[in-house]
């Protein structure tokens, strides 16, 4: 059986009850000392939400098309309650979304804040209610995540509500909200309203441009790509081709890293696959000292990998250094005891 994630149980003494988060952090987390963006996936406490989170946030990592993550799944009992901004006479209970909205931005992103390494970076996703919902947090307090992940947000329960909210809304700068729906969606409380107030609520983004909507053609509700799409477009930009990455060079990698870090305002550690792309590269090209240089620096930054400790004694054996390269190997053997290609390059060596 395998376990995905950690679960933690967050009182609220403003909702007067426990909920349940279900936690997935970044691969390697604990032999990093890196900070990480905070993605909050509400109705998402199963392991199948959890899953699906994590592994789209992995699957962009491994793209170079957005950050690593850690994921908060949060448990909803009661949606109508927490995701109807107004009371509806048909939903017993419903109305009370400006507490929903300070349980999270009051007690627990500063629990989970004051108990992991958490980047100044937040995302909240939510789909149908609750992406009904995420819109409406947008509206209320646009400068307190990042970015906005709406997946076919029923609008159509309040489209009044909104639309006199965007009367005196005014985006962040920064902030960026993507949310889709559909063509096959709901058409009672989706098609009925949501791709009208679509247009007035880009519009409102028109000097920033941090808004983007779409229609998933043959999707039904809360199409499955919602999540990826969303993350692709609040850290747009984030990713470096590889043929601008070779024409750059290191010190245009480390560049283009630190204006994202400048930009999200968290430290965003180049990926580990452009060192390596990088590197190889310059190992083809016969730039030892250079690629010598590239993999000090995936080291420096990846402190726990045994690829970059390895191509580093590579760069290392080439240039010569055949005791600093076996330094590297024995340091790979040590990260990761299975690593074959470090042992024969030792022996190779001693020989």
């Amino acid at each position: 059986m395998v376990e995905i994630g950690t679960t933690l149980e967050v009182h609220s003494e403003i909702l007067n009850e426990d909920r349940t988060v279900l936690l997935g952090l970044p691969y390697g987390y604990d032999n990093s000392r890196q900070s990480y963006p905070l993605l909050i996936v509400l109705d998402g406490s199963s392991p199948t939400s959890l899953a699906h989170a994590v592994s789209t946030m992995e699957m962009l990592d491994g793209k170079s098309l957005a950050p690593q993550m850690i994921v908060a799944g949060l448990s909803t009992r009661t949606g109508v309650r927490d995701y109807f901004p107004l009371p509806v006479e048909s939903r017993p209970g419903s109305g009370q979304t400006d507490d929903f909205f300070r349980f999270i931005t009051e007690e627990l992103v500063p629990q989970l804040e004051s108990e992991y390494r958490i980047a100044p970076c937040r995302v909240i996703f939510g789909g149908s209610n609750a992406g009904m919902f995420t819109v409406h947090a947008m509206l209320k307090q646009p400068d307190y995540f990042t970015g906005y992940i709406a997946a076919s947000p029923s609008l159509g329960w309040f489209p009044d509500h909104f639309l006199n909210s965007l009367k005196d809304f005014i985006p962040s700068e920064n902030t960026r909200l993507y949310f889709n729906w559909g063509s096959d969606d709901l058409q009672s409380i989706v098609l009925s309203a949501t791709p009208d107030l679509a247009e007035d609520i880009a519009s409102a983004f028109t000097d920033s441009g941090g808004c983007r909507y779409e229609v998933v053609q043959n999707g039904g509700h809360v199409p499955y790509i919602s999540l990826y799409s969303g993350l692709s477009w609040v850290f747009q930009g984030w990713r470096m081709d590889d043929g601008t990455l070779v024409e750059a060079g290191l010190s245009g990698l480390l560049e283009h890293y630190t204006g994202l870090s400048d930009r999200y305002g968290f430290t965003a550690p180049v990926p580990a696959g452009k060192y390596m792309t990088l590197g190889q590269h310059l190992l083809r090209e016969g730039d030892f000292e250079g690629a010598r240089e590239v993999f000090s620096a995936y080291l420096e930054t990846w402190p726990c990998s045994s690829r970059a400790a390895f191509f580093l004694g590579e760069a290392n054996r080439l240039l010569g250094n055949n005791e600093r390269a076996i330094e590297c190997y024995r340091k790979a053997q040590d990260l990761d005891p299975t690593f074959a290609p470090a042992e024969a390059r030792i022996r190779s060596l001693q020989e």
